[in-house]
């Protein structure tokens, strides 16, 4: 996939290594997640993940299918969060990527992440 190594960068999301996570953006990076409003730039980016990572004890994607096209990457997979009382809810997820220069300028997640934050 063109220098961009996608095992480590979601290790380093499974992980919660803000940092490592960041070094794959770009500066002006356009991250959607779901129907949720989209964060532009890395602070936001930063701020808005930082901010989900806190409601979870952790997470682990399964990736099944990587599809590449020009700039652009997607990835079919299955996310198994870990809950604050330490149930496991796995639910799928498709992404959707746009590189730009090796890094990533665009970011489009789409799943129902619900299941994790219900009572059941």
């Amino acid at each position: 996939m063109r220098g961009l190594c996608y095992e480590k960068l979601f290790d380093n999301i499974d992980r919660k290594r803000m940092e490592d996570f960041l070094s794959f953006l770009t500066e002006d990076i356009k991250l959607s997640i779901a129907n949720n409003p989209a964060a532009s730039g890395k602070e936001e980016v930063r701020t808005i993940v930082g901010a989900f990572w806190q409601t979870i004890n952790g997470l682990k994607h399964h990736i099944h299918h990587v599809i590449e096209s020009d700039d652009y990457v997607v990835f079919e997979s299955l996310v198994t969060y870990t809950r604050l009382d330490q149930k496991e809810v796995s639910v799928p997820c498709a992404t959707i990527i746009k590189l730009r220069h090796e890094l990533i300028s665009e970011w489009r997640i789409y799943v129902d992440a619900s299941p994790v934050f219900s009572a059941a």
